[in-house]
């Protein structure tokens, strides 16, 4: 694997409106907690530092730094580790939560012992051999010209980008944790993160002047399974696979992302009129809401009557949810 990196980030525009894949996804599955997350910018003052998100999300890193600057995964992780550890410090000087203390220290060793079979697969298979990463991971901002919404800009981190020597092809590479190499094989034709970085890049490319030398072709998936590898595991542990889009299934992703964000825009708009917000912004309840969101504990008390707010105020601040995508925040572990 050759480095050959480019790091660029662009300034975001106060006067534009950004819309990544997150927000997009968050209002599609449930619009509580869009209007909790983006709308009033929320967000719990109890970071949870263990569980298969942040687990995922370490993995994740690590392996960005390794491809994206060239830095050794093992020490990404010991320095996410010491983050981790101090984070729960201040959260629960005293100890209290020993769930996650456990949990946490659990998920530091598994995560571990991934990333290290992770780069003895490399060494076995030379699977990055004629691999050259062109640029790291950094934000992408392009203009979706949707009609009468002129100040909406998309926005992706996108991962670190690649080149194979074999056949040219330029790829960008993600990193997948997963219990089987089927959950995201199944789907990885038609997840919208995939499509979403896809498109950003087609739109930049048409920005640029359709400059071939600058085209994606796709996306190169890295799909490493949470197990600990012991005698009993059975492997293959790690696989490899190509997500590709033909500009027939971008431009049908496009046409659904501007009608998702057209309907965002005139939800915004309600809200800013007064509209009551458990009428237009209602939940929609899943078995996930459990591990997966963050406003699990306080969505039913703005139905039932409790004094929701003075809780809010206790328990939540305000968040910028486009932090990540300023420039002083690339490369910087946080």
């Amino acid at each position: 694997m050759t480095l050959i990196v480019n790091d660029t980030a662009e300034l975001l525009d106060p006067q534009l409106s950004y819309y990544t894949n997150g927000e997009l996804q968050t209002f599609k599955q449930c619009r509580r907690k869009w209007w909790l997350s983006s709308y009033r910018q929320l967000g719990s003052k109890r970071q949870k530092v263990s569980g298969a998100l942040a687990m995922g999300t370490k993995a994740h890193v690590a392996l960005a730094e390794y491809y994206g600057h060239g830095k050794d995964p093992l020490e990404v992780l010991l320095e996410l580790a010491e983050r981790d550890q101090a984070r729960l410090e201040e959260q629960d000087p005293k100890g209290y939560d020993v769930v996650q203390r456990k949990e946490l220290e659990k998920d530091t060793a598994l995560v571990r012992i991934i990333i290290e079979g992770y780069l003895e697969w490399l060494e076995e298979t030379a699977a990055d051999v004629g691999i050259t990463i062109i640029a790291p991971e950094q934000p992408i901002i392009a203009n979706p010209r949707i009609p009468g919404l002129e100040h909406v800009r998309l926005l992706g981190k996108e991962d670190v980008q690649a080149q194979r020597e074999r056949d040219g092809a330029r790829l960008f590479i993600d990193h997948k944790t997963c219990q089987t190499f089927e959950s995201v094989k199944k789907i990885a034709h038609i997840n919208e993160q995939f499509l979403h970085y896809h498109l950003l890049e087609l739109l930049k490319l048409v920005e640029s002047g359709l400059d071939a030398e600058q085209r994606t072709d796709g996306a190169l998936i890295n799909m490493l399974r949470k197990v600990k590898r012991t005698a009993t595991a059975k492997p293959p542990f790690y696989d490899r696979i190509e997500v590709k889009h033909n500009l027939k299934t971008l431009s049908s992703y496009w046409r659904r992302v501007s009608e998702t964000i057209r309907q965002i825009e005139s939800l915004r708009d309600r809200l800013d009129a007064g509209e009551d917000p458990t009428m237009v912004a209602y939940p929609s309840p899943t078995s996930e809401c459990v591990w997966k969101c963050e406003f699990f504990s306080i969505c039913n008390m703005f139905d039932d009557g409790s004094r929701v707010e003075d809780y809010v105020k206790e328990q939540m601040v305000e968040i910028n949810p486009l932090k990540r995508y300023e420039p002083e925040s690339i490369g910087v572990v946080n």
